[in-house]
């Protein structure tokens, strides 16, 4: 669990990085490309808080930050195969999957079957 918590506090810095890599490459440009890397750094820097929240919440253990984990990655997942695949696109995407798998795997720390009472 430890492990898939710091690959999403990881992938989270991935993001913030990614963020200000496009502010600081498109700062020069006018102001329809500064208003499009505004809205593009947004939703990086909102993904990027969305990846840290989620893997602050599976050290709480529950089945609600499993599934939401598991959707956020899903989302991540169909949104970079849902653009032109390049060399850096297959390599996110082969990132994702890595800690999807890892997250699957130890699906049974989070869900559990509550014992029945009579």
């Amino acid at each position: 669990i430890r492990l898939v918590q710091a690959l999403f506090f990881l992938d989270a810095l991935i993001w913030l990085a990614f963020a200000g890599a496009l502010l600081a490459r498109l700062i020069p440009g006018g102001p329809d490309q500064a208003l499009a890397a505004g809205i593009l750094a947004a939703l990086m820097l909102s993904n990027a808080a969305a990846l840290a929240l989620a893997g602050w919440a599976l050290s709480r253990r529950s089945k609600l930050a499993y599934f939401l984990a598991l959707g956020l990655l899903a989302l991540n997942i169909v949104l970079t195969v849902a653009d032109q695949m390049g060399l850096w696109d297959w390599l996110f995407l082969a990132w994702e999957v890595l800690i999807l798998a890892l997250l699957l795997g130890s699906a049974k720390s989070y869900v559990r079957k509550e014992p029945e009472q009579s």
